[in-house]
């Protein structure tokens, strides 16, 4: 059986030299340390500014994993190879929507609470606290909440509503992971909770600006 999963806004790296990247490849894994198993490999669009990469969207139906972790590595035209990407995990029911954030882009916002025990690595991963696959339902959950206030987001407020949903995952975070921080967590939490805030009332507004 195979399964398709989908991964919006993956982003190449820079690159200075003008060649842009032509191709992506897909490897899973069952943590983000792998085993990885190449999967796939798509063309992508070529980019005219490979210094500032435009992220691509990509489908892929052959893997074999309903749930799992997955990386990504971009090839040129001469076949040179980029690094990996950081592993990210799939949503529980292995779709995902443009307007969900990852795992990684949820570690961005909450470096400090990136550590894996010896290092802060700046992304959950396995050795964090919590995980990647935690964060993953995470967002699933926050997702809900986004959804059953204000519906579907329009494309145009995808961004506004991408952040709402990374607020509402941190302060799941902060609450449910570090409650006896006390201090620390109850101000990050009230933090979170402003932010979160803020973005539904611009939500909110946009959608019905549009609606009349």
């Amino acid at each position: 059986m195979t399964y398709t999963h989908s991964f919006f806004g993956v982003t190449p790296p820079a690159r200075y030299d003008s060649l842009p990247w032509t191709d992506v490849r897909v490897e899973q894994g069952p943590s983000d340390a792998g085993p990885w198993t190449q999967i796939d490999a798509q063309s992508i669009a070529v980019d005219a500014t490979p210094a500032t990469p435009d992220p691509v969207d990509l489908t892929v139906t052959t893997a074999t994993v309903e749930t799992g972790f997955f990386r990504f590595r971009f090839e040129d035209a001469a076949a040179t190879l980029s690094p990996y990407s950081n592993a990210i995990a799939s949503p529980d029911d292995g779709t995902t929507e443009p307007w969900l954030p990852t795992v990684s882009e949820v570690g961005d916002r909450m470096a400090a609470r990136t550590w894996d025990g010896t290092v802060q690595v700046g992304t959950f991963t396995a050795d964090t606290t919590p995980t990647a696959w935690q964060v993953t339902r995470l967002i699933q959950d926050a997702a809900g909440v986004v959804l059953a206030a204000l519906g579907t987001p329009p494309e145009p407020q995808y961004r506004v509503a991408k952040y709402a949903v990374i607020c509402r995952t941190a302060m799941a975070i902060e609450r449910g992971y570090y409650p006896t921080d006390a201090d620390e967590s109850d101000a990050a939490y009230t933090r979170w909770g402003t932010e979160y805030q803020t973005a539904h009332d611009a939500l909110a507004a946009a959608i019905a600006a549009a609606e009349e």
